[in-house]
């Protein structure tokens, strides 16, 4: 006769939810009634206000709103403030295939359009060299990401860098022949001749 598993005793369970408030407390005052019970057992209930991605996302909302409003600076410090709440790089300690195959890629996505967008408010709000020192670094961590360069070659040539600026298409040029076997895409391109034209309306927009 084969044996039965045995089931985990109701109290080791609770054992572990008693040490999983405690965790949480220690982490954020208050933060243990976040768990509550339901009918199906236990449920982790977190807000905007608990969570740093759904405020991410709030402040991302409030950003697009400024923006629509015409308040570049507000637009731009909304999003430099969802962009703090952030880590780099996502779940690193996170020991589970799935989510590092699903949800990682994801999430990253979602940090990196904050970040183009809180460059394009720099551009737009003419801080150029911050840009530039900060689109560097972006660049060199995801040397495949052609918006980055984009947004990098149009910071050096408004702070009248052009021979930097077409240095930097040579270079994602290069790479991505490399790499893939293709050129950069049409946006990059049309940006490349337009640096060399010197065709401000291009530049500038």
């Amino acid at each position: 006769m084969g044996r039965t598993a045995a089931r985990p005793a109701p109290g080791a369970l609770y054992s572990c939810l008693s040490r999983l408030r405690t965790w949480l407390d220690r982490q954020r005052p208050g933060a243990a009634e976040l768990l509550a019970t339901s009918s199906g057992g236990y449920v982790m209930e977190a807000g905007p206000e608990s969570l740093d991605l759904l405020r991410h996302r709030e402040l991302v909302r409030e950003a697009e709103a400024a923006g629509e409003n015409g308040d570049l600076a507000e637009r731009s410090a909304a999003l430099q403030a969802a962009l703090d709440l952030w880590q780099e790089p996502v779940l690193p300690n996170v020991r589970s295939d799935s989510l590092q195959r699903e949800e990682v890629p994801r999430l990253t996505e979602e940090y990196l359009r904050t970040v183009e967008r809180r460059c394009e408010a720099g551009l737009a709000l003419g801080e150029n060299d911050g840009v530039v020192a900060e689109l560097r670094t972006l660049t060199g961590r995801y040397p495949f990401r052609e918006r980055l360069w984009r947004l990098l070659m149009l910071a050096l040539v408004r702070s009248g860098r052009r021979v930097e600026a077409l240095r930097a298409y040579r270079q994602v040029s290069s790479q991505l022949r490399d790499e893939f076997g293709v050129d950069p895409d049409l946006e990059l391109r049309r940006l490349q001749v337009a640096i060399l034209r010197d065709d401000r309306a291009v530049i500038a927009r």
